[in-house]
């Protein structure tokens, strides 16, 4: 056998990443995009020219006057944001329920990283994202994120390596620089959310005075400033156990801002109209009296033509239309003089019409959590109703005060995400609302498997992290709404994080050059098939909640999945051996989906057979194939 020497440079060509190894390259996007509009501010290899594209923006290089929100990291935690990620989400269907039939998700895995992982799948398509982050007060503090090795730093954050370095900090007072490290552990989760929400999508996020004035000056960084929609006060508790200043403080903040606050409509309660009547068979419809007063308008004398009467504006008020309007109001029946009434009561009527109201919801109130059904106890119970064996947290978020945010902010077929999931609140919420107004909302939890403590009653119940506890809340509260409607889905498919199933993906070459010419092991050990394409889901760009569906022809197996979108089916085959034959198969489904992309084992082919696959393929208008 010839000896060939391969060094590192060879192996990482021969194993380069691809663009599907990765999760979406952001920067990359936003290029092209900065591209498209100002193509004059690149040059000729594709480099940034600044100083065009300051002058193209009208900004000024005088920075001395310009005000900027910065902090020490931000820049480095910026690019850590958009750095991609080679990791993957492993299925775990013994942990899911209904898992072939649910479109909600539960992702077990530092949020930073499943944020990364879902942007190819999921960006501008999350219509509504609350998250309850960690409030800084000196002891809610476990992310500390490694700018080198995400999947290590995930299995040392989860008790699942030693903790050598002592990377998590659970009081980060010690740590001399609080708001800093609690701003570098936002910035870049914000900075990926902001990427999966649709144009018209919201964000809510719920905080304390500990770091309000940081979260809004952040939120203003990465939404802008003009994006900010407003702040619900929410109301706690009733007294507080620190009376040391002066003030029971009895409220919270949550931070609303849209991704583009120009089309982005909350919208309140529905309104009734069975008040609207048509008495007089008016040929404008129905309508209700309405006030004619305003406080600004005109004043003027109206003089009912039938009994006399002379009614002037209110105190302090005037009439809200002019008098040539009033004129035509009385000509088209919007304002009716009375035939009869009594001293003491205005001479004429005036109308809003049904078809006036321009919308059919309510404001939302920024003040409408303040009700006692809003606060902390009320959570409480409803914990304690869904676990009475042991009580799980100390802390959670009232179910029914998220119902609202998501009813004022998502229509039925919306997806909601909260990567900072806790209890499950939110996905116990989506599915309620959608039980009472027969929506289909989708949700997507993703909660870090943060250790309990070994002393609570969780961990003796046998619940080892937190996200064990949220999967359990959310199948109990599943169940309890499954048995008043059953056509909710309560399901969901839980998927943890992992490191590529993809050795040429995964970064470690310790051993490629044996891979190469044993023609084998070009997946990770014990990596099944199953796990491989749900990597393929992610990096290809499909839903991830989609069923992975599997035939035979001629005994070979091959997979596929459905797509929207860009892609109409993923066609998959691992098998060992895969003759030409499997063109045929491939062909047939062409004729029933318009853009087909096909991934092949790359150690199944002689040479000579995969030339003459991707040929045959190409030239039935499969234009992309690709090969592990």
């Amino acid at each position: 056998m010839t000896n060939i020497n391969l060094n590192n440079n060879n192996i990482e060509k021969l194993y380069e990443l691809n663009d599907n190894s990765q999760s979406l390259d952001i920067v990359q996007q936003n290029l092209e995009a900065v591209k498209k509009i100002i193509p004059q501010a690149f040059d000729v290899d594709g480099k940034v020219k600044m100083d065009f594209l300051q002058q193209a923006l009208g900004i000024s290089k005088d920075n001395e006057t310009n005000y900027n929100f910065s902090w020490y990291g931000k820049n480095a935690y910026q690019r850590f944001a958009y750095q991609t990620s080679t990791d993957s989400l492993k299925p775990c269907k013994e942990e899911s329920v209904n898992w072939e039939d649910t479109q909600n998700l539960f992702i077990e895995a530092d949020n930073l990283q499943a944020l990364k992982l879902l942007q190819k799948s999921y960006a501008n398509k999350v219509k509504c994202i609350y998250i309850d982050p960690p409030y800084n007060t000196g002891n809610d503090f476990i992310y500390k994120d490694n700018f080198n090795d995400s999947y290590n730093d995930y299995l040392i954050k989860t008790g699942q390596k030693n903790q050598d370095g002592n990377i998590i900090s659970t009081d980060i007072d010690k740590a001399g620089a609080k708001h800093t490290n609690w701003l570098n552990m936002m910035y870049p989760r914000l900075l990926l959310a902001h990427n999966l929400l649709t144009e018209d999508g919201v964000i809510f996020i719920s905080i304390d005075d500990n770091e309000q004035a940081n979260l809004k000056k952040l939120c203003d960084e990465v939404f802008g400033e003009s994006n900010f929609v407003g702040d619900i006060i929410r109301k706690t508790k009733s007294t507080t156990n620190d009376s040391k200043s002066g003030l029971n403080i009895q409220h919270e903040n949550t931070l609303i801002y849209a991704k583009n606050k120009s089309i982005c409509s909350l919208q309140g309660e529905k309104k009734t109209f069975e008040n609207y009547k048509n008495s007089d068979n008016d040929p404008n419809g129905a309508w209700v009296v309405a006030d004619p007063s305003a406080r600004t308008g005109s004043i003027f004398e109206i003089i009912n033509p039938h009994t006399g009467k002379i009614d002037h504006p209110p105190a302090n008020r005037q009439w809200q239309f002019a008098r040539t309007t009033f004129d035509k109001y009385v000509a088209n029946g919007k304002i009716k003089f009375k035939k009869e009434h009594k001293p003491n009561e205005r001479g004429f009527i005036f109308k809003r019409y049904r078809n006036e109201v321009m919308s059919d919801f309510s404001l939302v109130d920024t003040l409408f959590a303040i009700e006692n059904e809003y606060m902390n106890q009320n959570a409480t119970k409803t914990m304690n109703k869904l676990f009475s064996d042991f009580k799980p947290f100390d802390y959670t978020k009232p179910y029914n005060y998220i119902i609202k945010l998501v009813k004022y902010s998502t229509k039925e077929n919306d997806i909601i995400l909260d990567f900072f999931a806790g209890s499950g609140t939110t996905a116990h919420s989506v599915m309620q609302l959608n039980s009472e107004d027969g929506g289909n909302r989708k949700c997507i939890s993703v909660q870090l498997p943060e250790l309990t403590d070994e002393k609570s009653e969780a961990y003796k119940s046998g619940y080892k992290n937190i996200a064990e506890i949220s999967k359990e809340r959310i199948r109990r509260a599943g169940k309890q709404i499954a048995e008043t409607n059953p056509n909710v889905d309560v399901g969901f498919k839980v998927y943890k994080l992992s490191q590529s199933n993809i050795k040429k993906w995964n970064g470690d070459f310790s051993n490629i050059d044996q891979d190469i010419f044993a023609g084998i092991n070009r997946f990770i050990d014990g990596a099944k098939d199953e796990d491989i394409i749900s990597e393929l889901i992610l990096k290809f760009g499909l839903c991830i909640t989609e069923n992975i569906n599997k035939f035979k022809y001629n005994d070979i197996q091959y997979y596929t999945v459905n797509g929207t979108g860009g892609i109409d089916l993923l066609f998959v085959c691992l098998s060992d051996k895969i003759s030409i034959n499997i063109t045929d198969e491939i062909i047939k489904l062409k004729e029933k989906h318009d853009n087909i992309q096909v991934v092949f084992s790359d150690n199944s082919f002689t040479d000579c057979d995969r030339s003459n696959i991707e040929h045959t393929l190409k030239d039935s208008k499969i234009t992309r194939v690709e090969f592990l």
